[in-house]
């Protein structure tokens, strides 16, 4: 497979407007010290907040992010960046003046009608902070019905109406508020007195961003007190036209959140701000950004049986109704005169149906054994009127391929096959019938399980699903990757399964539940594509949704060497009632349609512990296992039988496991994230070699999750030993040659701890477990045998009392031992639809 996006550099070009993009910028050194004002909303009884604002606006895509060589000095001394706020030291952050809100990440967002619904009793609300002075708001509109009378879409700041405008139309309009505001951060409202209102995207247009600063109250330090220096690259001030786009309008679109670097294992560097990740509605994209006029020229060497396939689309920062189309092109040249084999044009001002990625495979094995050159261009069409339109949009060609369509014949070789992992998260191990669960909770599963071998005693690294995950797919313990709490991300440094198998010849594909595995999180490392399901909300049918996103994808791409992520939240909180499913683990009526179990006890009385009845804590498990029967009959099954129906399941090699379990009151309490006993962190783990090798095996040695990746690479032929990983292939467990239980380290921090070691940790020899509670003081201790005493019962501290020592003390080595394992996470700022789907999900109120 030879990826365009992987070799790419200047020598590609023929024209692009990015070329010189970085001739446009100088760094200057700006004095704010007589310019800070107290944010009061912004402040709190521990922190005091101040802001300034700039002369030029800030040239970050990522407000997590510190640009490029940016720093705040007061008095002499460089002040720590920290976009999440501290309460103990003075740190600084920037905030973008402007904003740009589709409808998919508002309130009420309709995923059916693609847009956001507003009536009397239910608002769009949202929180921006303001750097003050002249702000323009501009809302795609229209009424719902047009037989409804006549609506208002009225605009509120901290809950006093500012302006209202009337919405006549049934088809979207463009309106705008321009209005004053004071620098500090508002609730901003979106409401209406009668009627439905239907809104698409809200823009929010500022002329400057802002600089926060957070100060401790325990200090009597004032930033007025000393010279404080912003140093920062700015963009050069210089009057351009804006046809067919102006420098600084290009500028802005190359900023956004949108867009990032690629960081995956096997891209060249970019100096040219042309090869981007994406983030296009939910999926992220390895793309090349192509600003009409973009004019880029490949020579390859073409294989025998050649496709290309590339998907093509404009950014939807560039769907403004002043924005012209773009029309798309390639050739290729052999000898003489090039031939067009493509040609699309776009305008998603107008036609909705452009407003998505496009998607084309060509056959070019007509040029087979010939060295020719592939040419993609991007332009306007020549009807469009330069002197009077706007801004070109901004496109994109995503992730041009030229490969071998490899046959079924062709995958029969020993490491010739594809992969897929997949994480049904939130799922026992003790909840499956092919782990011995008396109801039949899991059909399709079972049947997959005899061509299977199985490991009956496997352990994850974390007790919830983002630390536990990027265990699962870089190989490293949560010591190593340090991420630990919801607001950390992974370090691009990190290397991922997809990085490893990208560089070996794979196509890699993610289809997820998103939340805590979206890309925001850094999970689109190595992938060419990866859709993270961030504004389902959890919704009852999401592996149903997933289901059909899979069997799609996994056709679209039979005809190439594959590795397939795949998970869903689907048995995860809130758990549903599925009719015909749940039915069959129910005893009498169900006691909830929905048990959304989180949002449920965090609004009981917090004076008492609520006590669900003995009937409603069987209805929860049984509802909870019918999470797991739908998942398999709607996830599991179709996957299984598209890959049977296209000739793929002996030539695949599948992982099934999950990130984490879930508790029914095993120790006193519900759902996860709070301890390390076994329902929370043994997983199940089934895998299936392809032609079904040594199906049938039952391992009874202790494994572990970070254990898969390195041995889904040995049994592709890849040797995982160059890469620094803490697990180790399982390959010679399954051959018989080994039968050493592995040791495992799983852990947890609570919210908001400050110390490398986490609060909690649990580590084993053998079979015997123990359970380090850091947090109380003096810290508390647990031990157990976990194959008589299955369900950790009794702690054996005293009895074990020298076994619990050397124990204790591997815990302090392990993770005292940090001067060459820690990699530093990332910080991740949150939009509010991911905050969302992570409310829906209860993991933050």
């Amino acid at each position: 497979m030879i990826r365009l996006i992987d070799t790419f550099d200047k020598s590609n070009i023929l024209n692009s407007p990015l070329e010189h993009l970085k001739d446009n910028f100088e760094f200057v050194d700006e004095d704010l010290s007589e310019h800070w004002q107290e944010m009061k909303g912004l402040s709190d009884q521990e922190t005091k907040v101040w802001a300034a604002v700039p002369d030029f606006k800030i040239l970050g895509y990522d407000e997590a992010k510190l640009p490029e060589g940016m720093s705040l000095v007061f008095d002499g001394q460089d002040l720590s960046f920290y976009p999440h706020g501290r309460k103990d030291e003075a740190t600084w952050k920037w905030k973008r003046g402007a904003l740009v809100l589709p409808a998919i990440e508002l309130k009420n967002y309709k995923r059916k009608l693609k847009c956001s619904v507003i009536n009397s009793q239910k608002p769009v609300e949202f929180e921006h902070v303001f750097p003050g002075g002249a702000v323009e708001f501009v809302i795609y509109v229209k009424k719902a019905q047009a037989r409804t009378p006549d609506s208002r879409l009225e605009l509120s700041l901290d809950g006093r109406k500012v302006q209202s405008l009337e919405i006549r139309s049934t088809d979207y309009e463009r309106i705008g508020f321009k209005i004053e505001v004071d620098a500090n951060n508002y609730a901003v409202g979106l409401s209406t007195s009668k009627g439905v209102l239907h809104v698409k995207n809200v823009v929010i247009y500022a002329a400057h961003d802002l600089i926060l600063l957070s100060l401790p109250h325990s200090e009597t330090l004032r930033p007025d007190m000393g010279k404080s220096i912003l140093h920062y690259p700015a963009q050069k001030m210089k009057a351009s036209s804006r046809s067919p786009y102006s420098e600084e309008y290009l500028v802005s679109l190359l900023k956004e959140d949108v867009i990032s670097s690629i960081p995956d294992l096997g891209v060249t560097s970019d100096l040219l701000h042309i090869k981007k990740k994406l983030v296009f509605e939910d999926v992220a994209l390895n793309s090349l950004l192509a600003p009409p006029t973009s004019e880029f020229r490949f020579v390859l060497d073409i294989p025998a049986d050649a496709s290309l396939e590339f998907g093509y689309g404009i950014l939807e920062n560039s769907w403004e109704a002043d924005s012209g189309p773009v029309d798309f092109e390639v050739f290729v040249k052999d000898l003489g005169t090039p031939q067009q084999i493509f040609s699309s044009t776009l305008f998603p001002a107008e036609n909705e149906e452009h407003r998505h990625v496009n998607y084309e495979k060509i056959d070019i094995s007509g040029y087979a054994g010939k060295k020719v050159a592939v040419q993609c261009i991007t332009k306007l069409p020549a009807s469009q009127n330069h002197s009077s339109a706007g801004p070109a949009p901004l496109a994109f060609w995503h992730n041009p391929v030229v490969f071998s369509k490899t046959t079924t014949a062709e995958k029969q070789g020993e490491n010739e096959f594809n992969v897929i992992l997949i994480s049904l998260d939130t799922l026992r191990w003790d909840r499956l019938g092919c782990y011995g669960y008396e109801r039949e909770t899991s059909p399709h599963i079972d049947a997959l399980a005899e061509d299977c071998v199985q490991f009956s005693y496997c352990f994850a690294q974390s007790n919830w699903t983002l630390p536990s995950h990027v265990s699962m797919l870089t190989s490293l313990n949560s010591r190593r990757h340090q991420v630990y709490l919801a607001h950390e991300k992974m370090s691009p440094s990190l290397l991922t399964i997809a990085d490893i198998l990208r560089v070996h010849g794979f196509y890699n594909g993610g289809i997820t539940g998103g939340g805590y595995v979206s890309e925001k999180f850094g999970f689109s490392k190595g992938f060419d594509d990866y859709k993270g399901e961030r504004y389902v909300f959890h919704s009852e049918n999401e592996a149903e949704e997933l289901g059909f996103e899979t069997v799609d994808w996994v056709e679209k791409n039979a005809d190439k060497r594959f590795f397939l992520f795949l998970h869903t939240y689907q048995i995860h909180d809130p758990y549903y009632n599925h009719p015909g499913i749940t039915d069959e683990f129910v005893e009498g009526e169900v006691s909830w349609q929905s048990m959304p179990i989180a949002s449920f006890l965090r609004n009981q009385d917090k004076k008492r512990k609520y006590e669900f009845s003995e009937k409603e804590q069987q209805d929860i498990v049984a509802l909870y296992d019918g999470e797991i029967r739908y998942t398999d009959k709607y996830l599991i099954a179709p996957l299984l039988k598209k890959l049977k129906d296209l000739g793929l399941y002996d030539n695949t090699l599948i992982v099934l496991t999950s990130d984490h379990g879930e508790e029914f009151l095993d120790h006193g309490s519900w759902l996860h994230a709070h301890t390390l006993y076994n329902e929370l962190i043994r997983v199940p783990l089934l895998i299936k070699y392809p032609r079904s090798k040594n199906k049938g095996k039952r391992i009874d040695t202790i494994v572990r999750s970070i254990d898969i990746v390195p041995t889904i690479l040995e049994a592709a032929g890849i040797d995982p030993s160059p890469f620094d990983m803490d697990g180790k292939s399982l390959q010679k467990i399954v051959q018989g040659k080994e039968a050493r239980n592995r040791v495992f380290f799983s852990d947890f921090s609570h919210k908001g701890s400050s110390d490398l070691r986490p609060s909690m940790v649990c580590t084993n020899r053998d079979f015997f477990k123990l359970i380090l509670n850091r947090k109380p003081s003096p810290p508390k201790t647990f031990m157990f045998e976990m194959v008589e005493d299955v369900r950790e019962t009794q702690n054996l501290e005293k009895a074990e009392a020298a076994r619990l020592r050397q124990m204790f003390q591997s815990i302090l080595d392990y993770y005292d031992n940090f001067k060459e394992v820690i990699i530093k996470s990332d910080q991740v700022i949150m939009d509010s639809a991911l905050e969302e789907r992570l409310k829906a999900l209860g993991y933050i109120r």
